[in-house]
């Protein structure tokens, strides 16, 4: 594939994957419209009281909202595979599983929730930066049903957007560019693709040790494992611990052993997944060479 080609379609696949959740929230959100309306014209209620339901019910939904965008995202992306008349077991190294590979990358992910979180937290932040990032990324984790959070946020969307970023994405720039650029390339996208700033920010360093954990792991388990394991710590803690749990990840107000302990054992633990995984991916490499020989 030509690197133009390959870079083209590198940034496609995410557009259509935050096309399709902006349609179906505006999809929700007119059903929603509609009824709430219905509703207020029936019952003679005030206008702005239709607007303060409609923003809570949607709030409350959320959840199920992404969950619903990320199925769809999943369906054209499988499509657009099969128009393409490539094997998915093949593109996204779904054949042969690695299961201690697998047990790593979850270890991996869930190592650097704390890694990432007390890093973010010695950094000194702008007030209205923590501010947006608490009132928009805590919305998401926060309302809802806290079993269907947990799901969604914490299982459904790490699936959806390794599919997307990972074994599209990172998939079609590394046969343009080689697997180094694609781990770089596919790491910013994903990061760019969360819009909000200190989000930003918070993602990056883990979309790359995803994309070295797709790498080294070999299949797209891999990476699902650990954006299961980085998510599912912000989606258990949020859904069932509270808003106020939220604080700490873009602030730096926590305690200062608290702090040091996430940085120093998330950042052990990852270290030593990641030589792990590593290792594991020479070794395999070196028993396929065995083999042909």
């Amino acid at each position: 594939m030509s690197k133009g080609k390959s870079l083209l379609f590198a940034v496609l696949f995410p557009v259509v994957y935050l096309m399709v959740q902006s349609t179906v929230s505006g999809i929700f959100g007119v059903v929603l419209g509609a009824i709430e309306g219905v509703r207020t014209a029936v019952s003679g209620g005030d206008v702005q009281d239709m607007s303060t339901n409609l923003a809570w019910q949607i709030a409350q939904m959320s959840s199920i909202i992404t969950g619903v965008a990320g199925l769809v995202a999943m369906l054209v992306a499988v499509l657009w595979l099969k128009a393409e008349r490539l094997k998915i077991s093949e593109e996204f190294g779904l054949k042969q599983v690695d299961g201690v590979a697998v047990l790593l990358c979850l270890l991996l992910g869930l190592a650097a929730n704390f890694l990432i979180s007390g890093l973010m937290m010695l950094v000194p932040l702008p007030e209205d930066l923590v501010n947006q990032y608490n009132d928009l990324v805590g919305q998401s984790l926060v309302t809802g049903n806290p079993i269907v959070t947990v799901i969604v946020i914490g299982v459904l969307v790490p699936v959806v957007e390794e599919v997307v970023f990972r074994g599209m994405t990172m998939g079609t720039l590394r046969k343009g560019f080689g697997a180094g650029w694609a781990v770089v390339g596919s790491s910013l996208i994903f990061a760019i693709a969360h819009i909000i700033p200190l989000q930003i920010a918070f993602v990056l360093p883990v979309a790359f040790i995803i994309g070295f954990a797709y790498l080294w792991s070999r299949s797209l388990y891999g990476a699902i494992a650990v954006h299961i394991g980085f998510n599912i710590v912000s989606a258990i803690s949020s859904a069932f611990v509270g808003e106020e749990s939220l604080e700490g990840t873009a602030s730096s107000s926590a305690p200062a052993l608290q702090v040091a302990l996430m940085v120093i054992v998330g950042g052990g633990i990852c270290a030593a997944c990641l030589v792990g995984l590593w290792m594991r991916s020479r070794a395999a490499k070196a028993r396929e060479l065995n083999a042909e020989t």
